[in-house]
């Protein structure tokens, strides 16, 4: 495939998100230490599970919460695209209740749930949609024309066939409100981009952002950035 191809990236998506976190904390949109709850609807920041957990955590996961909520397949009208029908309402239902599985910041369990969630606040502070987010504070300023959650015309041509585990032809994943975790597509190209202005420091917001994201959060079992 030429270095053009267009490819689900799967949960590299994750390390945009919490470009994104780090970027809005330096901005003073929100602090890494806020609990969730303040973000929450009054009614489901009730849930006194919820009340430990801070937006770090959510991004190392380390906030205790399931790795997918309890109602996620319930709400899965298709095994092939498991994502695609799951929204804010039933996120927020499934926090109203949910008991979580260790305390918050003790320990790591990876969690597609928290940082879904994560990315379901980050819009509320910023009042864009998550791609929005993506492409105006990393995409833009470091040239990267072919990241994207939703793929142009054009772009589709140059999208590669996906396939199952068996082997056969599948459809790409869609996403709704836990699109933080996994929706964006993306090019060898653009992901070169990417991974240079990780490793390359400059001046600039995104750069500080992104060196943040590398900084040592938790240290136990594991090491974790954001």
């Amino acid at each position: 495939p030429e270095i053009n191809s267009i490819y689900e990236i799967g949960s590299i998506t994750k390390t945009f998100t919490a470009i994104l976190l780090t970027y809005y904390a330096d901005e003073g949109k929100l602090k890494l230490t806020d609990p969730i709850t303040k973000y929450l609807p009054d009614s489901v920041a009730a849930n006194k599970e919820l009340q430990g957990i801070t937006l770090e955590m959510l991004s190392n996961h380390t906030s205790g919460l399931s790795r997918l909520p309890d109602n996620f397949e319930f709400h899965s009208s298709d095994p092939y695209d498991p994502y695609k029908d799951y929204t804010q309402k039933y996120l927020y239902e499934y926090l109203k209740n949910c008991k979580l599985n260790s305390r918050p910041g003790e320990t790591y369990a990876y969690s597609n749930f928290g940082v879904g969630l994560l990315g379901s606040i980050l819009e509320q502070v910023s009042g864009k949609t998550f791609e929005e987010m993506v492409k105006e504070v990393i995409c833009a300023p470091l040239g990267m024309q072919n990241t994207e959650q939703r793929l142009t015309i054009t772009q589709r041509q140059r999208f590669v066939t996906v396939y199952n585990e068996d082997g056969k032809t599948t459809s790409p994943w869609a996403f709704q409100v836990l699109a933080a975790c996994g929706a964006l597509r993306s090019t060898v190209e653009d992901m070169l981009l990417y991974l240079k202005a990780n490793m390359t420091s400059s001046q600039t917001e995104l750069s500080k952002a992104m060196e943040l994201t590398h900084q040592i959060t938790y240290n136990k079992d594991i090491k974790l950035g954001l």
